[in-house]
């Protein structure tokens, strides 16, 4: 049960329909909406002390479901009510309304499960009962992954991290039937322990029942890893699924005749089951797609007319007609898909960062950041806003050196798919920070998404870096394609889901794709649900910080750092880094300092950061995350004053696609140490290692600035 001051909450969010500080409810939906307290029927959520997965998996301790046609106690409403409440809205906002609410009103373990097995993962989301529901996500021993669980621990702050290690179960099905088949039996578990619902047209029967969706259909590929994640968004959102094959790879282009085909499978399905799609308004306003296929379209004769796939799939007439859904687009691997599905679901957005690295003057006025941060001040949401004049390259690096700690970041640049233009010249993606917590990221900016799934491209590595939702350009957009900066704020404060709310409304199909769930919301002062108090249970599943007590005490001390990692605890990690390194360097192998590297960064440990990356083998230390931490740390450490240990680190580091630009940088540091003869001297090794005569061009051009090659 919610408590009154929760419903009132709800209610004074949802009319929060201008992105300005709440404001009382009008009459009609504050009538519906502040009752006693708001009752969980059906689907909704038991407050019951156990989370347990299926018998499959563990001994099974499931909570009570509800009736489906529970009456609510008198002064309380039932869930099907509450998003009810939302049709007198417009479509766009309508439909985040309704993610919002369902979201508010779900219950959740103060817990993070983490898995080894996206079988296991499934498993655990087939023991979500209704809207009782706890966060799991995907270890598999990769640095990439673990940062990403690190990072969404230290968002979520849970009570108690736990690993659940592969066991002897039923593995995922290997055909794609079976595991579209798997698809829809787990979430059938989700709605009716019962065992009733067989087919998606069950599923829809259930959730039509319960007045609780379908509130979008997720369209996955059964045969992609990344299906996992499709699995949650379906399950967290109450939403249809339907199954197809997307075309091509993340970084490549489909053609019209494919996303044509591709769509009118959609849509076929959707007629299929009586599901009620064809305009906006009605049941399926939200697509979500979920595979490693191509992104972008290639259109006309010619095919060099470039569209983005999700401004295509979500309209009639083969993708060119009028929109009948918002698309979004989730890809990766398991372990990276399941965690922007997991932020999606279940990480509130209260706080802001926003970069303008435009000028002054028309056009630029009207993407001005500091006015959108009016609105966000208006909103109580706590931001942060670097603009003219403290919008130059130099201005960029400081304030990142650190990383961001901010659920929304919205910038203005210019640029192309590796560089991106702020106030005074170019930046490159190894600028861009590593997040501290998840975020999603807005940029106006050309070309960025061009290639999403590439760490070189502007996109791709702000993914890498923990980036769970991202829009971007796959081509030339123009600056008129985008909603200004400030207005896409005022429309995401407003309730528009990401999907729709950075969107033109009424646009051709153009050239921005939306990478992530487009039903996130960022209302403020949510909470993504409400925290239970509950035992979480899984067979073998035991405390991560019982794991780091027995990994200490086994002197298992790379064991220890990687598992402190999972649990968020940074800190702790970086003080055992540091200790070990002063006190115990004997134990100090590769494995154990390459583990040190992320949170001796986070904790600001530079210098024991470079005792520890001299300790990592030659081959390992060029793992690219682990060299933009180094470079972050060095630009805080080389502010500071000079450090020849971190110079000597940097200039063995200069990261393989960046290396021009790494160079040019270093040589800065190393002209005012030591004098502009040895930042030339330096610039001269560097220059015959890259091969192409314009990443030359960039080293020849400083070495002039500097006054020309030691030799004529």
């Amino acid at each position: 049960m919610f408590k009154t001051e929760t419903t009132e909450r709800i209610a004074r969010l949802l009319c929060n329909a201008r992105g300005l500080p709440p404001r009382p409810a009008s009459r009609l939906l504050g009538a519906a909406l502040l009752p006693a307290a708001l009752a969980t029927t059906g689907a909704a959520a038991q407050t019951d002390d156990v989370f347990a997965p299926p018998s499959d998996a563990a001994p099974q301790v499931e909570p009570e479901q509800g009736s489906p046609d529970a009456t609510p106690p008198e002064g309380q409403i039932s869930i099907g009510d509450l998003l009810r409440s939302a049709d007198q809205f417009q479509p766009n906002k309508r439909l985040g309304a309704r993610a919002h609410l369902l979201r508010e009103s779900q219950q959740v373990a103060d817990a993070v499960v983490v898995v080894e097995d996206p079988a296991d993962a499934a498993r655990v989301i087939g023991g979500w009962t209704g809207l009782s529901r706890v966060p799991v996500l995907i270890d598999d021993g990769t640095l990439l992954a673990a940062e990403n669980i690190a990072r969404f621990v230290r968002a979520f702050d849970p009570r108690t991290v736990l690993y659940w290690p592969a066991g002897e179960r039923e593995p995922w099905p290997a055909d794609a039937n079976g595991s579209a088949e798997k698809i829809v039996t787990t979430l059938a578990r989700t709605l009716d322990r019962e065992g009733d619902i067989k087919t998606v047209r069950d599923l829809l029967g259930k959730m039509r029942e319960l007045g609780i969706g379908p509130n979008g259909v997720v369209v996955i590929d059964p045969d992609d890893e990344s299906r996992i994640a499709g699995l949650a968004l379906a399950a967290g959102r109450q939403q249809l699924v339907a199954f197809a094959d997307l075309q091509g790879r993340v970084n490549t282009s489909m053609s019209g005749n494919e996303v044509r085909a591709l769509g009118d499978r959609i849509q076929q399905q959707l007629a299929r089951v009586g599901c009620e799609w064809e305009t906006l308004g009605d049941e399926i306003d939200a697509v979500t797609l979920v595979g490693n296929g191509a992104l972008r379209v290639d259109l006309g004769l010619d095919e060099e007319d470039t569209k983005a796939l999700t401004d295509l799939i979500g309209r009639h007439r083969g993708g060119i007609g009028n929109r009948w859904a918002w698309t979004g687009a989730v890809f990766g691997d398991a372990p990276t898909a399941l965690y922007r599905a997991m932020c999606a679901l279940f990480l509130p957005a209260n706080s802001a960062w926003l970069f303008d690295g435009y000028g002054r003057g028309d056009p630029w006025d009207l993407y001005d950041a500091t006015s959108a941060g009016r609105l966000l001040q208006q909103a109580e949401f706590e931001y942060e806003i670097h603009d003219t004049p403290s919008n130059r390259v130099r201005d960029w690096r400081r304030v990142t050196a650190d990383g961001l700690d901010a659920d929304l970041i919205c910038i203005n640049s210019k640029g192309f798919i590796t560089e991106f233009y702020l106030g005074d010249g170019p930046a490159h993606p190894g600028d861009i920070p590593i997040l501290d917590r998840p975020a999603a990221v807005h940029i106006v900016h050309s070309w960025s998404a061009r290639v999403p799934g590439s760490v070189r491209s502007v996109a791709g590595r702000w993914l890498e870096h923990g980036a769970y939702l991202y829009y971007g350009s796959v081509d030339e957009p123009y600056l008129q394609a985008f909603i200004p900066t400030p207005k896409v704020v005022g429309r995401l404060l407003a309730g528009l889901p990401f999907g729709a709310g950075a969107r033109l409304d009424r646009s051709a199909p153009w050239k921005l794709n939306v990478l992530g769930d487009p039903l996130v919301t960022f209302y403020p002062g949510a909470k993504a649900g409400q925290r239970l108090d509950a035992e979480v249970r899984y067979a073998d599943a035991r405390p991560m910080d019982e794991i780091v007590a027995e990994r200490l005490r086994d002197e298992d001390f790379t064991g220890a750092l990687r598992a402190l990692t999972l649990a968020g605890r940074d800190a702790d990690a970086a003080r055992l880094a540091a200790a070990l390194l002063a006190d115990r360097p004997d134990a100090v192998g590769n494995d154990a300092a390459f583990w040190m590297i992320m949170p001796l960064y986070r904790a600001g440990r530079d210098d024991t950061l470079a005792d520890a990356y001299n300790r990592i083998d030659p081959e390992r230390q060029d793992t690219l995350l682990l060299q933009d931490a180094l470079w972050h740390a060095g630009r805080r450490a080389l502010a500071k004053g000079p450090s020849t240990k971190m110079e000597g680190l940097l200039r063995r580091n200069l990261r393989e696609w960046e290396a021009e630009h790494d160079a040019v940088e270093l040589a800065v540091h190393i002209s005012s140490r030591a004098g502009q003869r040895e930042a030339v001297a330096f610039l001269e090794t560097v220059a015959p290692t890259l091969e192409q005569e314009k990443r030359r061009k960039v080293v020849n051009d400083a070495i002039l600035r500097f006054g020309g090659p030691s030799r004529p």
